[in-house]
């Protein structure tokens, strides 16, 4: 019974999970600039001042706040003297 157990937790976890749902023209916007959401291999990405920043998850909120980030950090390393 144990080993039908672990059988089928094995072949469930093997199992691919669903793809992340494709944005198809999302877009976050920040001050006033509008930054288009892309599905790659790696997840979604953004492009924000020639870089890629990958969203933490597909949504547009976590893109949101992945970019946040992003040009928060970029702010803070040209303050350093």
């Amino acid at each position: 019974m144990i080993r039908i157990l672990f059988s089928a937790l094995v072949l469930a976890a093997c199992m691919p999970s669903a793809p992340p749902p494709d944005p198809a023209g999302a877009t976050v916007s920040h001050l006033g600039v509008v930054y288009p959401i892309e599905a790659t291999a790696y997840g979604w990405q953004l492009h924000a001042e020639g870089k890629r920043v990958a969203c933490r998850a597909p949504t547009a909120d976590d893109c949101y706040w992945s970019l946040r980030s992003h040009l928060t950090a970029e702010a803070r390393l040209a303050d350093i003297p």
